[in-house]
């Protein structure tokens, strides 16, 4: 469980509920101290996701925190599906984590519309319907090419890191992996097509990454994650194939951000005391201001 920090001395606390369009409510946390602002969203025990700015010290005692930086950067640190992180329902994995990215996303360009870019690392599982957690940039990669937040958010990663993957994509489709080579890795009881079958698609793909795209092409993904899940990353590690897309970096610029839908409720707070006023707010659509 990530329970969302107590604000510290000389620090201003701002929080709100944010009612995204199919119902489910958050609690949206903001602190700021230092011109550092950190955002949380949670339900009542636990928060799901958390983005911190670091935004420059002024020398105007007006303006003590600077927005005047160029590019503004702000970074996601974790992002989590836990039941608990809503307010009034379970959370589930799948549209559930979508929604609170792409909310957090929102709030980002609302409490600090001078953010031209969003940097985060991508640790994100998938739980199969086995049960096994697998790593979800990866298998998306093997289905298309590219990782779930690329598919979904317009995420870009670093050059740097696309060099590496296409060195690495290199150097494993040059291995000449026979078919009882890759058999012998299958981590699993039965394969999602018979034998005959899966060899005769190994043997026909160009390469081994082909492969996998027309496998979970044939299959499906809930079956390519059941099969696949067990031993694909150990399977796609050094020497074969160099490259961790959870060491990899990634950004979103913020114009490219598809705004969600959501209403919000103000809460104010009297500090020491136990009474709560919340006042609804004004329903936001488009972008924020």
């Amino acid at each position: 469980m990530h329970c969302v920090p107590k604000v510290k001395s000389g620090s201003t606390e701002d929080k709100f509920i944010a009612v995204i369009n199919d119902g489910t409510e958050f609690l949206v946390t903001v602190h700021e101290s230092n011109c550092v602002i950190n955002i949380y969203i949670s339900g009542d025990q636990a928060y799901c996701i958390q983005s911190q700015i670091n935004r420059k010290k002024s020398k105007n005692p007006e303006e003590p925190c600077s927005t005047l930086l160029s590019p503004y950067i702000a970074h996601i640190h974790n992002v989590y599906t836990d039941e608990l992180c809503a307010l009034n329902r379970t959370l589930t994995r799948g549209s559930d984590t979508r929604n609170i990215f792409m909310l957090m996303l929102s709030i980002i360009r609302k409490f600090a519309p001078y953010v031209q870019e969003i940097h985060f690392n991508d640790e994100s599982t998938r739980k199969c319907d086995s049960g096994v957690h697998a790593n979800l940039a990866l298998i998306h990669y093997l289905q298309d090419g590219n990782t779930w937040y690329q598919s979904h958010f317009h995420a870009i990663m670093d050059e740097d890191n696309v060099t590496e993957l296409r060195k690495a994509e290199t150097q494993l489709n040059g291995l000449g992996i026979s078919w009882d080579d890759l058999n012998r890795h299958f981590i699993t009881t039965e394969l999602p097509l018979p034998e005959p079958e899966m060899k005769k698609l190994y043997e026909k793909s160009p390469t081994i990454l082909e492969f996998f795209r027309q496998l979970h092409s044939t299959i499906g993904i809930a079956n390519f994650c059941n099969f696949i899940g067990p031993w694909i990353e150990l399977f796609m590690q050094k020497p074969r194939f160099p490259f961790s897309f959870r060491a990899a970096r990634f950004r979103i610029y913020t114009e490219t951000i598809q705004n969600i839908d959501f209403e919000w409720l103000s809460i104010s707070e009297k500090r020491g005391g136990k009474q709560t006023r919340r006042a609804r707010g004004r329903r936001q659509r488009g972008a924020y201001f």
